[in-house]
């Protein structure tokens, strides 16, 4: 019963192993999706906050007219204030067009500043705001009354030129506004063409007589009349890509934050799952523990069992055997007691026998004495045979009663094993109750399990109170964190402020450096409030005037000075890499000077072997040497040569008569060729000072040299033709024609002999 049971408990624990491995895997795959969806949110959300911030940025520059002229910023911040302004102005020109991205910079540059002109319904509240700019000492802006424009396009053959693939179309089709200010659009873009290049562009322009202006998708002009205008532009005051940036700012916040929604709502999901399997992981855990104490008790119960039954059987087979034994020892002694029994019954006979025969003879004493005597004698004998007998007898009693007495203790022994069966047999049933017993303790065991469960099912739900509590303290951490992202955008737009009020303080002092080149201190020297301000117009007008007779300014020197310190800067980094270069070259020269002069020294300790040898053989006799001046500074050191020609006494190679100095550079010569042997050598003249005798002493050492080293000798000597192998010569049989002739001489030779 207790295997069976133990057979359905491993079936049950391998099963719930299998469960519980399956949901750890499930549990990693919801643990790596978590992490997973917390990076892309944690992305999402950093790439959503700075697209807020890049959107409020571009909003409250848009808001308050960022990047206009400060006559129009003025107007148009205080639109909403001052009602000649409120009820008069439409928008500029900036607020009312939309096209697409890659139009922008040449809609935005064909209508240049017209861009920030500002649009009204009539020209009445054109001249009304005129006023206002006047009276408030505002500045000056461009209007553009509705009712007084008129529309401009092409005529019909500058039409034709629309069919040319490189125009792409006039300006006024590549913005999209409201059907009541069209007539503004066609008025400023309807006689401008856009074309894809500037190549294209000066073509177009040709072929219209340079009467139009045209505008590249690059931001180039080339204007009516023939004058063109191009090069860098800057996108931080693109206008009409403002607008749109904003627009995709908002676009790309509600996509965005749609996206983070639904990566929180997978997360929320995820940490559910996850949350389910970690509770179904710990009830499967706890069930397969239980599993477990219930396996490790029933494998106790039967070992146990196993245990007390092999003990019975071991102690029922040693009762067995012991009890054969003692049947066998009882039918041995009954078997002795038996034979002794015969023997006494057998000794009492013979001791009666013995008897009668002794009264027999005790009758028979008178009549014969000597008889008696024997008799006498036998009877002694026979009475020693007879308590030998009773002694034998009494030994053999003895025996039989201890005999009796094993057979006894036996007896009690087979009596107490008999008990002892009893009791085994009783211990049994023992160990059967116990078993009950034990059963009886599962149940009140299975019992306290459940009570267990309970337990745990409130301290679950005590943990799932705790959890809630959690839940709301992280709502009021994201409550904080709201409240901090608030403070957060209140910083943003203070930012924005300050950067704006910083824009006006730039602006303010920027226009007081380019119209005045002062800044704010050296300005405040010339503050004087005794002047009026009418003077001071009239003599800001006056230097204006001044300013502007004085010549155009160059517009170009802030790109050219960009491109100065371009190029300063990156010739400095050339300077510096020329400079580390230098420095490395420094270096190996002196790493290979270092290796230079220690294989110049050991090469030239050669030369000076060598020399002293080639000198003894071609003077026949006499020394040779060749040194260094200065031995420490081997590779700048002068080169010294003296000899002693035999005969002669030592001296320097200067002191030597012509013919010497000749030999002795030849000997250096074949010196420096011994230490290093070269294939191939060409000698011009170089024995034309020598005499004879030294001619052939010379020819002879180059004989034995060649052997090494293929020589082309120049020469005029006989001598030195003589030691030849073959000899080549130019003559001239007939004027102007020059020949050359080869003999081989060792051949020539032959033939002679």
């Amino acid at each position: 019963m207790l295997e069976d049971e133990q057979a359905k408990t491993t079936a049950e624990l391998s099963e719930k192993k299998k469960v519980l491995e399956d949901l750890s895997g499930n549990l990693n795959s919801a643990e790596k999706e978590k992490d997973t969806l917390t990076n892309e949110i944690r992305d999402v959300s950093e790439n959503l906050s700075s697209v807020k911030s890049k959107m409020h940025i571009l909003s409250n520059m848009e808001a308050y007219y960022d990047g206009y002229y400060k006559s129009i910023k003025t107007v148009m911040n205080n639109k909403e204030k001052v009602p000649v302004l409120k009820n008069s102005i439409l928008g500029t020109v900036a607020d009312i067009i939309k096209t697409e991205k890659k139009y922008e910079t040449a809609v935005e540059v064909a209508l240049g500043s017209a861009i920030q002109n500002i649009i009204v319904g009539k020209e009445t509240e054109a001249g009304n705001i005129i006023e206002y700019l006047k009276k408030n000492k505002i500045g000056r802006v461009t209007f553009l009354p509705i009712n007084m424009l008129q529309e401009r396009s092409l005529n019909r053959t500058e039409q034709e030129i629309l069919k040319d693939p490189s125009v792409i179309n006039t300006g006024d089709m590549l913005v999209k506004t409201n059907p009541k200010f069209e007539s503004v659009i066609k008025h400023l873009l309807g006689r401008i063409l856009v074309v894809d290049n500037l190549d294209n562009g000066f073509k177009i322009s040709r072929r219209l007589g340079n009467s139009i202006k045209i505008v590249t998708l690059q931001g180039d002009v080339i204007n009516a009349g023939g004058s063109v205008t191009g090069g860098h532009i800057s996108s931080s005051q693109n206008l009409l890509g403002r607008k749109r940036e904003i627009e995709e700012c908002r676009q790309s916040v509600e996509s965005s934050s749609k996206l983070l929604e639904q990566k929180n709502n997978l997360l929320n999901g995820i940490l559910a799952d996850i949350k389910k399997y970690n509770e179904t992981i710990s009830d499967t855990k706890n069930e397969i523990n239980e599993k477990n104490n219930l396996y490790g008790m029933n494998v106790s119960k039967i070992n146990m069992l196993k245990e007390q039954s092999e003990k019975t059987a071991a102690a029922i087979k040693k009762y067995s055997e012991e009890q054969q034994f003692i049947r066998k020892e009882k039918e041995n002694y009954e078997e002795n007691l038996k034979n002794i029994f015969s023997e006494t019954e057998e000794l009492k006979r013979l001791i009666e026998e013995q008897e009668q025969s002794i009264q027999q003879i005790v009758s028979q004493n008178d009549t014969n004495k000597s008889r008696y005597e024997e008799y006498n004698n036998v009877i002694l004998k026979q009475r020693d045979l007879v308590a030998q007998t009773t002694q034998e007898i009494k030994l053999k009693e003895e025996k039989i009663k201890n005999i009796e007495a094993e057979i006894q203790r036996n007896n009690e022994a087979k009596l107490l094993k008999e008990a002892n069966l009893k009791n085994i047999d009783s211990e049994i049933e023992t160990a059967d109750a116990a078993i009950e017993e034990y059963g009886r303790k599962a149940t009140d065991l299975s019992k306290e399990i459940n009570e267990i469960n309970e337990s745990y099912l409130k301290e679950k739900e005590n943990l799932d109170g705790l959890q809630n509590d959690i839940y709301e303290y992280q709502n009021k951490i994201n409550d904080a964190n709201k409240a901090i992202t608030d403070i957060l955008d209140d910083e943003n737009k203070m930012n924005v402020r300050i950067e704006r009020e910083s824009s006006k303080v730039e602006e303010i002092s920027s226009k007081l450096w380019e119209d005045y080149e002062l800044n704010y201190a050296m300005a405040l020297k010339y503050k004087d409030d005794s002047i009026s301000q009418t003077r001071l117009y009239n003599e800001v007008n006056t230097l204006k005037k001044a300013i502007k007779e004085l010549g155009n300014v160059n517009l170009n020197s802030i790109d050219e000075y960009e491109e100065v310190r371009e190029r300063y800067d990156f010739l400095k980094k050339q300077q510096k890499d020329f400079i580390d270069a230098k420095e490395q070259l420094n270096e190996v020269i002196k790493e290979l000077e270092v290796q230079m002069k220690d294989k110049f020294v050991e090469e030239f300790a050669n030369i000076r072997v060598k020399f002293n040898e080639v000198f003894k053989k071609l003077f026949n006799g006499g020394t040779g040497d060749v040194y260094l001046e200065d031995e420490e500074d081997a590779l700048n050191s002068n080169i010294e040569i003296t000899v002693r020609p035999p005969g002669k006494k030592l001296s320097k190679i200067s002191l030597l008569s012509g013919g010497e100095k000749s030999l002795t550079a030849i000997a250096l010569l074949f010196a420096i060729l011994k230490t290093k042997p070269t294939p191939f050598c060409i000698l011009d003249e170089i024995e034309a000072a020598l005499d004879d005798a030294n001619i052939n002493r010379f020819a002879q050492y180059l004989k034995e040299f060649s052997k090494e080293t293929q020589f082309i000798v120049i020469t005029h000597r006989k001598g030195t033709m003589e030691c030849a192998d073959t000899m080549y010569g130019a003559t001239m049989e007939e004027k102007g024609i020059t020949k050359l002739v080869s003999m081989k001489l060792s051949d020539a030779v032959f033939e002679g002999n």
